[in-house]
């Protein structure tokens, strides 16, 4: 008696050849930005505050011994990345701690705060660094499975070998796939990334609603000029 197997047998690289890649991501690029965002943050908030500073200073110390890394922080103790500004008007020194804590420190998670005398320095961790290394990775790889899925490529291999916050790399096969220069060039069209204002109502809160029509209505039944309506994701 035959018995027909009820689960498909996925035919890997093996089998039916295709495409093997090893994708190296430079994740302390978006560690650098995190960086950059904090200090224009903490810039913005002391001056709509009308809070003096002075000597603004933005602490990144890079590794440049490794060849295969455009970028890489350097992995050593007392050289994490931090963000200082110095107080000029002492009495306002607690008011601006406060300020900085509540824009930057309480929000992001990411960052530890301190500083002696004048000085507020925010710092990012080693565990930080590390986890938006690996926060980095993963976009990524969600970016690169998007993509592919535009190839049409079947049962496609996307995972993140090892730790993603050391090795930061994707391990991508493309079964049937016998063009690799294909899945290169999609994978590398840059993405464009666009920072949008959002608009608010006479009472100060965004316009939103659950469904566009809701929103029409709040809107007078047309969309503003220079504004569009987009979807939440929370």
């Amino acid at each position: 008696e035959e018995k027909l197997l009820a689960k498909k047998i996925n035919l890997g690289l093996d089998l039916q050849g295709g495409s093997h890649l090893l994708i190296k991501v430079h994740a302390d690029e978006a560690v650098e930005q995190e960086i950059n965002d904090a200090y224009a943050a903490i810039k913005n908030a002391l001056e709509e505050k009308e809070i003096a500073f002075s000597d603004e200073v933005i602490s990144i110390v890079y590794d440049d011994s490794d060849p295969n890394y455009k970028k890489r922080l350097l992995d050593i103790d007392g050289q994490a990345p931090y963000v200082q500004f110095t107080i000029t008007d002492a009495s306002r020194l607690d008011e601006a701690r406060q300020v900085v804590r509540d824009r930057v420190v309480g929000n992001s998670g990411h960052w530890s705060m301190g500083g002696d005398g004048a000085n507020i320095r925010v710092t990012l961790p080693a565990l930080s660094v590390k986890t938006v290394r690996a926060a980095t990775v993963e976009n990524v790889r969600r970016a690169i499975e998007h993509r592919i899925d535009q190839l049409g490529v079947a049962e496609p291999s996307i995972v993140i070998p090892g730790n993603p916050a050391v090795e930061e790399r994707i391990l991508l096969q493309l079964p049937g796939v016998e063009d690799p220069e294909e899945a290169k060039r999609r994978i590398q069209t840059p993405g464009q990334l666009e920072m949008r204002l959002v608009v608010y109502d006479e009472a100060g809160a965004p316009y939103s609603s659950t469904t566009k029509e809701e929103l029409l209505e709040r809107l007078g039944g047309k969309v503003p000029t220079g504004t569009e309506m987009v979807p939440e994701y929370l």
